[in-house]
């Protein structure tokens, strides 16, 4: 959102205004802290190498692993694709945490993580309807797409393919 030059980008840009916009650019993109009787957590938006890295259910473990090399944290919370999951990459315990604002889950809710002393994953209902107004009437770019995916979740295994496959693409590969 930060760089990216696209119109919902500048939308959010024009709200959050230059003081709140240096703010969000002054957060890490990855830190780590501890939680008790679970350890050191490292906390990334998709994984300790970048935030825009595509980790799903199916990534092939050779290619999800380089993703957390270097990473000394056993724990590694995510998030980038909202699909909510968790999965051991070599010696890492990888929880994508969810989302709560276009989660790609079987029914409308908000996914999340609560932590301590493991890692739990749930979910909160909440009046999605009411959401969907609200977003309809924030004049948000793509409302009625913010809309469609907040009634309409895609399931998080179509989610995943579709995900793949734009890596797959980005990378040049079939």
């Amino acid at each position: 959102m930060l760089e990216d030059e696209g119109e919902e980008s500048r939308w959010v840009r024009d709200r959050l205004g230059p003081e709140r916009l240096a703010a969000v650019a002054a957060w890490p993109t990855s830190f780590a802290i501890e939680v008790e009787e679970l350890g050191a957590v490292r906390c990334c938006h998709a994984t300790p190498r970048s935030d825009e890295d595509t980790l799903t259910p199916i990534t092939p473990e050779a290619g999800a692993a380089i993703q957390f090399e270097g990473t000394t944290e056993p724990v590694v919370l995510g998030g980038h694709t909202h699909i909510q999951f968790e999965r051991r990459i070599r010696e890492w315990r990888f929880v994508n945490v969810g989302s709560i604002g276009r989660p790609r889950e079987v029914r409308p809710a908000a996914y999340w993580a609560l932590l301590g002393p493991d890692v739990e994953l749930v979910s909160t209902d909440y009046v999605v309807d009411s959401a969907a107004k609200a977003v309809l009437a924030s004049g948000q770019p793509s409302a009625e797409q913010v809309v469609d995916a907040l009634l309409h979740p895609p399931s998080p295994d179509e989610a995943a393919v579709v995900l793949e496959q734009r890596q797959l693409e980005k990378a040049g590969g079939d």
